[in-house]
């Protein structure tokens, strides 16, 4: 399974005569989503070619878009190098943030206002890692949805504070992550600083919730990209109507949507729209990776492998991701050993990443052999 994040991908049928309003053509690149409903080429969402980065993902309990949001999740940190935030309601992402190497942190407590949440986020160095560092903050312990909300508040001022400090002209690319985000959107001032100020910055906010009612005027007003699952209120269809994000055609498209498959609605920079139909999102597996040689086999948990990757350097870990990806999870020793030596990793380094992932020296003997023919030959 191809991770899909090439700059220039091409599409399968760039010759068809497509319309930009049904479904993209031509060159992308991106983050992949999954395939389109009518041609079945590729989607790949370029997040800067919006007129904003944000993204809001609308749709009834249990019809993907959870899903979505973990695979834009992992495919923006491990090929475009974004760095994560995710804000867990629910204990979600524990999968997520182990498979990109990043740091979790579980909240717990019954603090009920913002200052002393804000205390706390400050006194756990929150404050200092946040926008820095991949992390998730799982809320799922605490006590109730008032409790989260008020967290989420706190989490969130330090996430403004974090952003307002960010020099305008050497930010990296973020993507702040806010599932069920309906329990606190509708009425939050930061979550619409950050729609309106984030992508200065180079933040990327990501929202998923279950009502597009719960989302207030300025995130539908600056999301560049709104993608649509199955909805169950009648009155969101009506909102989106009005918004100019549906059409009667599109209400008749959603309601026949099953699990996994989306309508995306996106405003470019160039003035174009997008708006089109995926017949499945596509996920990653974030559990092993699987490695084998002659008569070996390694089963590597993926938070170990892509931490102990992490080591060879940001442009290895990106190839070697693909590399396991494209073979769906599958992974050839021989195959490994000889991408790393077409990247020029040191024999030393390419050793103590073997080592460290479970493989014993006689395999990797025989694979090491196998692989240095092979790119000779290949010159």
């Amino acid at each position: 399974m191809a991770i899909w994040s090439l700059s220039n991908a091409r599409y399968a049928s760039s010759s068809a005569c497509l319309d930009a309003m049904s479904e993209p053509h031509g060159e992308q690149r991106g983050i992949y989503i999954g395939r389109t409903a009518i041609y079945g080429v590729p989607f790949l969402l370029d997040l800067h070619g919006n007129v904003n980065p944000h993204v809001a993902i609308i749709g009834m309990t249990g019809s993907g878009k959870t899903y979505l949001a973990k695979s834009m999740a992992l495919r923006a940190t491990i090929c475009d190098n974004y760095t994560l935030l995710i804000i867990d309601w629910s204990g979600e992402y524990a999968q997520t943030v182990d498979f990109i190497g990043g740091k979790r942190l579980r909240l717990s407590g019954d603090l009920d206002n913002v200052e002393k949440w804000s205390a706390l986020v400050k006194s756990l160095g929150l404050d200092t890692e946040l926008l820095r560092d991949s992390i998730c903050i799982d809320m799922s312990e605490l006590r109730d949805s008032k409790i989260k909300a008020i967290a989420s508040k706190a989490l969130l001022i330090a996430v403004i504070r974090a952003m307002h400090e960010i020099s305008l002209d050497k930010h990296g690319d973020t993507m702040i992550l806010i599932d069920e985000a309906w329990q606190s959107v509708s009425s939050s001032s930061e979550i619409s600083i950050l729609f309106r100020e984030g992508r200065k910055y180079g933040i990327s906010m990501v929202i998923t919730t279950q009502m597009a009612s719960d989302i207030n005027n300025a995130v539908i007003a600056n999301a560049g990209c709104i993608i649509l699952f199955k909805l169950q209120n009648p009155d969101d269809y009506k909102l989106l109507s009005s918004a100019g994000i549906l059409s009667g055609h599109d209400m008749e498209d959603l309601t026949g949507l099953g699990v996994g498959s989306c309508i995306v609605h996106q405003n470019k920079k160039d003035g174009n729209g997008l708006h089109f139909s995926i017949s499945h999102v596509d996920g990653i597996d974030t559990d092993i990776v699987f490695v084998y040689g002659d008569k070996m086999q390694v089963y590597v948990p993926s938070n170990k492998f892509f931490n102990a990757a992490q080591a060879l350097g940001d442009e290895a870990k990106a190839e070697i991701s693909n590399l396991v990806m494209d073979s769906n999870r599958r992974l050839d020793l021989v195959s490994l050993i000889r991408l790393l030596l077409m990247l020029k990793i040191e024999r030393p380094r390419i050793l103590e990443f073997l080592y460290s992932i479970g493989i014993d020296d006689i395999s990797i003997v025989i694979a090491y052999e196998k692989a240095e023919l092979s790119t000779e030959s290949a010159k």
